[in-house]
């Protein structure tokens, strides 16, 4: 789906689900018929017939919970809390009134002990949601949900060239709450629909991590290409469930089917991943516990068996692991090793803890071919790894959690939180004998930018700036080019006039990368934010640890800038670093510095955006549970 003034990224759809918050509908509630009175010591009365597309209830992130109870023609419907405004308004959440019959009375009760609340005078009827897009750090090329909270991946696939991705959610509040699941697709990893996702389960708010698998020859009996949905929940120990959906993903069944692991009775299992082992022609599921990792194994995807456990404990005493992914791999020169990926979660959560590890797996167990794993990503903001295969073109892409649980809850975002990170195709990387992870960015990015700048090649013998060159960016684009440098250090910096910059530093005398984001705008929110990334220049292998390291000079630096993140590729993806930043205002320039000697700067390429808004559908959103994708 290439974007055109009809599509967009997921950012723009986003948006204007949007909403947001600075674009308030006035709306005159006497006109509606919409009425708001006190009925009892504690509870207010909303009433009003639904003959409008939407009900418009104003939000305040920080807001206490307010429990919510909805009336269609004197019938209870559901109910549901929400953040309802008291002083100050974040967002209009929207109801879609098209579920109920038309012209209906509807009422709401709400429990509102307050004598005054804004969301008294704001709540509004409306046929449109044609709002400004006034969040000025909604990313244009990351995925970001509409408004409120959201977190791991929750299962992905790709069938007939689309790709689709579930997605724990919270709409009610920026912050952490119960969630739910909801469900975007897309042509490309960048241009995304959201969808509907009816997932049939009683207490969707307890399903704590799940995955997706098509089951193309009809093994399991629900449908040839029949999508299954493996969960599990916070309140069941040692059980997976099974749900599955025959119009791909947008209805799910309830199964019979309930996966429990022998000899594990007492133990929560979570974050489940199923892979095709085709030389033993079956399905295996790996399950975390605590620290370690469970593998089983199944022919129909029903009936599964314990096949091996692996154990970190033992290495790393009191960490719990977290979504495990097994994948096979190849280099460039067709070489095929098995990688394991885990996030490490620790009170420390600090940079690097989503790891992995290459080896051998014989559909049964895996077996490391080092003892230390090593960082996917540098950065503090890459978490919770999730792989979507695309098997008609044997592809592997990486997307993970773009944020740390250090701070998540205390970003500056005012309608939302927290991102997917840049997707990055894997590979296998072979130095020395020993293989290693690359993880180049996705090339769908071209399909999606517009248009580029670039410059002549430039020695940098004295510091040296290209003012404003970033200035129709709007904090959004591509930085590509070589360094060529005879020196000890050189720094890129991308910056504001208003001082708030962020720097690179390639430290070539000890080969080590660095991002500071010390002064990149927004810092003080939290202590753990502001600082620096460090990560190797390059990959050097054990063998070679206690040799002199190989001379090298020349380095191709990609930098992925996206209002609220900057994402750095080393040498296509040999080193990568993700960080978050909150600049006040888009930065402009692009200056380098030197330590004696000369650096070469030659390929320099930007690339950017045209931007523009739409409006689209809300039909994804449940209004009946008071959730999206529910």
């Amino acid at each position: 789906m290439r974007r055109t003034s009809k599509t967009m990224f997921i950012s723009r759809i986003i948006i204007i689900l949007g909403f947001m918050a600075y674009g308030v509908i006035s709306c005159n509630q006497k006109e509606q018929k919409l009425t708001v009175k006190n009925i009892a010591p504690g509870e207010k009365e909303v009433t009003f017939k639904a003959d409008r597309e939407f009900l418009l209830l104003p939000i305040q992130s920080d807001a206490p919970l307010k429990k919510i109870k909805f009336y269609s023609d004197n019938n209870a419907i559901s109910e549901t809390e929400l953040r309802l405004a008291i002083n100050k308004l974040d967002y209009m959440y929207p109801v879609d009134l098209n579920r109920l019959k038309r012209d209906s009375d509807v009422r709401l009760i709400v429990s509102d002990s307050l004598q005054t609340s804004m969301w008294v005078d704001s709540i509004a009827l409306s046929n449109k949601l044609n709002l400004d897009y006034a969040d000025k750090y909604r990313p244009v090329y990351h995925f970001s949900a509409p408004f409120g909270w959201f977190s791991k991946n929750m299962g992905s696939f790709v069938i007939d060239g689309v790709y689709h991705m579930f997605y724990q959610y919270y709409t009610h509040g920026k912050v952490w709450g119960e969630p739910s699941i909801a469900h975007a697709s897309g042509s490309n990893l960048f241009e995304w629909s959201y969808k509907k996702a009816d997932f049939d389960i009683k207490d969707i708010s307890q399903v704590n991590s799940g995955c997706v698998v098509i089951d193309s020859n009809d093994k399991s009996g629900y449908g040839n290409n029949s999508i299954l949905y493996f969960y599990t929940m916070d309140n069941v120990k040692n059980s997976v469930f099974l749900n599955y959906s025959n119009n791909l993903g947008e209805k799910f069944k309830k199964t019979d089917v309930k996966i429990s692991v022998e000899g594990m009775e007492n133990t929560a299992l979570c974050d489940p991943k199923i892979i095709r082992y085709d030389k033993g022609g079956k399905w295996v599921m790996l399950l975390s516990s605590g620290s370690s990792v469970v593998l089983l194994s199944s022919s129909d995807l029903k009936e599964w068996k314990k096949e091996s456990v692996l154990d970190f404990g033992s290495k790393l005493p009191g960490i719990v692991i977290q979504n495990p992914e097994l994948v096979e791999l190849a280099t460039d020169k067709g070489e095929k090793k098995w990688v394991l990926f885990y996030n490490i979660k620790n009170s420390a959560d600090k940079a690097g803890n989503t790891k992995y590890v290459v080896g051998n797996f014989d559909g049964v167990t895996f077996t490391a071919d080092v003892s230390q794993a090593l960082p996917v990503d540098y950065g503090m903001d890459f978490a919770t790894p999730a792989i979507i295969t695309n098997t008609q073109s044997s592809e592997n892409y990486l997307i993970s959690w773009m944020d740390n649980a250090l701070y998540a809850n205390l970003t500056p975002n005012v309608i939302y939180t927290n991102y997917k990170t840049f997707p990055r195709k894997l590979s296998l990387i072979k130095k020395a004998n020993e293989f290693y992870l690359n993880t180049a960015p996705s090339t769908q990015f071209n399909e999606i930018a517009k248009f580029t700048k670039s410059l002549d090649n430039v020695t940098v013998d004295k510091d040296f700036s290209t003012k404003e060159i970033l200035e129709d960016m709007q904090g959004c684009c591509k930085i590509s080019f070589t360094v060529t440098s005879d020196l000890p250090s050189a720094t890129i910096v991308l910056s504001n006039n208003l001082r708030e910059f962020v720097s690179l530093n390639l430290n070539f005398a000890n080969k080590i990368f660095s991002i500071d984001r010390s002064n990149s705008g927004l810092v003080k929110f939290s202590s753990d934010f502001p600082g620096s990334s460090v990560a190797p220049l390059y990959i050097t292998p054990s063998t070679q640890k206690k040799e002199p390291t190989p001379d090298m000079s020349k380095y191709k630096v990609d930098i992925y800038l996206d209002r609220t993140s900057v994402e750095v590729f080393i040498n296509n993806g040999e080193i990568a670093m993700t960080n978050l930043i909150f600049p006040t205002s888009p930065y402009e320039n692009v200056s380098f510095s030197r330590i004696g000697g000369n650096t070469t700067i030659s390929d320099f390429v930007i690339q950017g955006f045209e931007y523009n808004a739409t409006v689209i559908s809300l039909g994804w959103m449940d209004w009946v549970e008071g959730t999206a994708g529910d």
